[in-house]
């Protein structure tokens, strides 16, 4: 404390024969060691000021006025003494960021639970694509054989669930070595809304149906598959009145319809 309160005292810097002087008592170890707590101290509260983004050495030297030599010195020593902890961030995978130890990073330095090693695992990502698919799959038909007497919207209604309730049942099946959030599982939900296989829609959380801001998901119906025949250039056709197995406009002649049976 009286080698900083000396420090407060040259704003512009001071040298170790200042507080030698100054402090003739103490050794020249002591001092050493005294310097080296305060620059530790110095450089864990901006790293701690920086919360769950982090801070990279560059701006802890310019926050600092240290030398860059001085602040990789003294982020190895916290580092070794587990105060502090770096990672490397998805966005600018050769920079690292210094965090506190006991702080978790924000998503947008790790990418979220969607990245491992700094690289998006789309394997993963299917796989609970999939199982979120098949959840809401599973439950329509359910609901198909339990209300289908009551009515096609009874169905519907009964056959969606929550973000929370999916949220719930990956966390049951263990797919995931991390937990998911909620947010993290209506991504998913919301690109398989974008391939057309669900459906979501705002409903009160009891009934599931009607005024409400949850959001509800559900599997869209399989539809019987179009007749082939129905894509034939034949029902467009203008000049279909006047075809026939003879003359100009025939069947056999038809380009379109070539192109078409092709």
């Amino acid at each position: 404390m009286l080698i900083l309160a000396l420090c407060e005292q040259f704003k512009q810097g001071i040298t170790v024969s200042v507080i030698e002087n100054d402090m003739p008592h103490l050794t020249k170890q002591m001092v050493v060691d005294a310097l080296n707590k305060l620059l530790a101290k110095a450089v864990y509260e901006i790293i701690e000021r920086s919360g769950s983004f982090g801070i990279w050495a560059r701006k802890i030297r310019a926050e600092s006025n240290l030398h860059l030599n001085v602040v990789d010195r003294v982020l190895k020593r916290l580092e070794s003494k587990k105060l502090i902890k770096s990672i490397n961030s998805v966005q600018a995978p050769k920079k690292k960021f210094y965090l506190v130890s006991s702080i978790e990073p924000d998503h947008s330095l790790t990418g979220g639970a969607f990245y491992s090693d700094n690289q998006f695992d789309s394997n993963f990502v299917e796989v609970l694509m999939d199982t979120c698919y098949k959840y809401l799959a599973t439950k329509l038909k359910s609901a198909e054989a339990e209300h289908g007497k009551d009515g096609p919207l009874t169905v519907v209604n009964a056959a969606k669930v929550t973000s929370k309730e999916m949220q719930e049942y990956i966390e049951r099946v263990k797919l995931a070595k991390i937990a998911l959030s909620v947010q993290d599982v209506e991504k998913l939900l919301d690109t398989l809304e974008l391939d057309g296989v669900v459906r979501s829609c705002s409903g009160g959380y009891g009934g599931k149906a009607g005024g409400g801001g949850v959001k509800l998901w559900r599997a869209v119906p399989d539809c019987t598959p179009t007749p082939h025949l129905l894509y034939a250039p034949c029902g467009v056709c203008p000049m279909a009145h006047r075809c026939c197995d003879m003359g100009s406009i025939t069947p056999q002649s038809c380009r379109y319809l070539e192109e078409w049976l092709q």
